[in-house]
């Protein structure tokens, strides 16, 4: 990563915003997010990067929309889709508690907020999912 340049190293930022919004082509998001979690698991500072780019708050996002979207997608991607994202969870909380740092601390405490939110949501489908 050290020979890489700070621009090419934020190529990927762009693709956040690809997830949120294209809920419509499963598949397209179901290959994204697999690709996110191999990049976060081979690579630690590229993580950081997407976690400082809110890669949090779209995954958090995306549930949420995934959960509006209760006659607009099929049960088998529905299930796909939030497996997915319990796993790209899965890494940052990995990552975040093996890295020490301020920021670290943060994601972390942001992540339990997040998870309570979803758990006290009033959506039926987000209460005891993840």
């Amino acid at each position: 990563m050290e020979t890489i340049s700070p621009f090419r190293k934020r190529c990927i930022i762009p693709v956040l915003g690809l997830i949120e919004n294209s809920l419509c082509e499963n598949s397209l998001v179901h290959n994204v997010l697999c690709m996110l979690l191999q990049l976060i698991n081979a690579c630690p500072k590229l993580a950081d990067i997407l976690l400082d780019h809110g890669l949090l708050y779209v995954l958090f996002n995306t549930l949420s929309t995934l959960n509006g979207m209760e006659h607009g997608i099929p049960q088998n991607d529905y299930k796909l889709l939030v497996v997915d994202i319990q796993q790209l969870l899965v890494a940052v909380t990995i990552h975040s508690c093996s890295s020490s740092g301020a920021q670290y601390f943060r994601i972390i405490e942001d992540l339990i907020t997040l998870l309570g939110f979803m758990e006290t949501s009033k959506m039926r489908r987000t209460q005891g999912k993840i």
